[in-house]
């Protein structure tokens, strides 16, 4: 049976492995997510096989682990924390977005850059922040134009070796200094911008656009990736799909973009997690606990009375995943039902319907003892005389001794009949009388014994003439 907080355990572990294999899209992610891959299948395989030595090792190095994989990935490790507090924006800090003239114009100002053989750097804004990369430069905020970027770019200018920062429609700043990447491809000519652009797209979800002075070759660098493009039209739908992605139409709503995007993502991180949830919380980790419980006997017939069986409480042992024995379970019953009990001596056997509040999703794997031996008496009814008990001895004499009444009707054993004659009271103390009185004097009901019709098990007494002997 699956619990609420079952649902919200698979829900938030679905979350983490769907930010797990965002980040894990990013090329520089691939190496901490290797070894985390490692250490995951290694558990995984310890506990199946139960391999001692090797649980060990990780139960008592986890701790260690985790500080060691924090100080060798913590680049890679803050950029995820970035990509999780990081949300989808419509709009940019300027209150625009990138429209298809401004994407031809970015398109046709670069061509002319590539042709005159001019080198540029120009990163175009994702969602996430980018300022804490970024280092110098000087703050602009002017339309997207070629002749801006012409004067940014042309050798003269102090600012050409610098990056151009565009969000939307707006160059926010120009003359910024990117950080290097140091996973330049191998067998390519790439130089400081290439190594900037590349570096930029690995700490962001930027988008880089480079030009080569000495080639005239237009190149992309996203996703930690640099790839060079062909054509002007390559470039126009490269741009497209990005903007296409950082700022995606309205029409859909926010719950349909949150649906629609990244779904085969989506739908193996629920996978994973109720994987997980299954192997490792519903049927892993199974606990083996044992309680003593209290036995009671419930529904006797009122015809009928039990022999005290002797046996006041059982051990039950339980098992289950652990999050079964989370709870207080001081109220486990026995409850044997005697409803069917017939005359004589018979065995009531235990069984999991006879254990009340045990916990959820956890078995009964033994009951020690396994049953119970009881006698029960079928009851008659009787009318039966009332035995007086006197105690003063020859000190004290009485004049008159009345009992009433003088015979009790009770229920008692069918098999007690003939070995019951009468019903005793209490014993009466005469000696510390000093006159005439009137008592209540209480019965001494014999096991399994009881008064008919539930009546108060005494009788009244008078006696006369006290006088004590001299």
């Amino acid at each position: 049976m699956i619990r609420f907080s079952d649902i919200l355990d698979i829900a938030f572990i679905a979350l983490l492995v769907y930010l797990l294999l965002l980040w894990l899209r990013q090329r520089t992610s691939r190496s901490p997510a290797l070894v985390l891959t490692i250490v995951v299948v290694l558990y995984g395989l310890a506990r199946m096989l139960n391999m001692y030595m090797t649980s060990l090792v990780f139960q008592t190095g986890l701790t260690a682990l985790l500080v060691a994989l924090v100080l060798i990935f913590q680049t890679d490790l803050r950029r995820g924390f970035d990509r999780l507090f990081t949300f989808k924006r419509g709009r940019g800090k300027h209150g625009t977005v990138m429209g298809s003239q401004t994407v031809d114009v970015l398109v046709e100002s670069v061509s002319r850059l590539a042709h005159d053989r001019i080198g540029a750097l120009i990163v175009l804004k994702g969602t996430e922040p980018i300022e804490r990369h970024i280092r110098g430069g000087f703050s602009l905020n002017g339309r997207l134009s070629l002749p801006i970027l012409y004067s940014i770019f042309r050798p003269p200018s102090p600012s050409h070796d610098g990056a151009v920062i565009v969000e939307g429609e707006l160059i926010d700043r120009y003359g910024v200094y990117l950080p290097l990447s140091q996973n330049l491809p191998e067998g390519k000519e790439a130089g400081t911008r290439h190594a900037a652009g590349l570096g930029m797209s690995e700490c962001s979800d930027a988008l880089v656009i480079i030009v080569s002075e000495e080639r005239g070759v237009i190149s992309i660098a996203s996703r930690g990736e640099l790839t060079e493009l062909d054509s002007a039209t390559e470039l126009k739908a490269r741009l497209e799909q990005f903007y296409g992605a950082v700022h995606p139409s309205g029409t859909r709503g926010v719950i349909g973009r949150l649906v629609g995007q990244n779904v085969i993502i989506k739908l193996v991180s629920v996978c994973a997690a109720f994987g997980c949830w299954y192997f490792f919380a519903y049927h892993g980790g199974t606990l083996h606990r044992s309680f003593l419980v209290p036995i009671e006997y419930r529904k006797i017939p009122p015809q009928f009375v039990i022999d005290d069986p002797g046996i006041t409480a059982a051990r039950v042992s339980l098992s289950g995943p652990q999050q079964s024995f989370l709870g207080d379970y001081g109220n486990m019953i026995l409850a044997v039902d005697l409803g069917a009990v017939h005359e004589g001596a018979q065995d009531i056997y235990f069984s999991e319907q006879t254990l009340l509040n045990r916990p959820a999703n956890a078995a009964v794997t033994q009951i020690e003892p396994r049953m119970v031996h009881i006698k029960a008496y079928a009851l008659v009814s009787a009318m039966l005389p009332v035995k007086l008990t006197l105690e003063g001895g020859p000190v004290v004499r009485l004049a008159r001794v009345s009992v009433e009444p003088e015979s009790v009707r009770v229920l008692l054993p069918r098999v007690k009949r003939s070995e019951i004659s009468a019903i005793s009271t209490e014993p009466v103390k005469v000696s510390a009388l000093q006159q005439s009185a009137t008592l209540r004097v209480p019965l001494l009901l014999p096991d399994h014994v009881q008064m008919a019709g539930g009546g108060e098990a005494s009788v009244k007494v008078k006696i006369e003439g006290v006088d004590k002997k001299k």
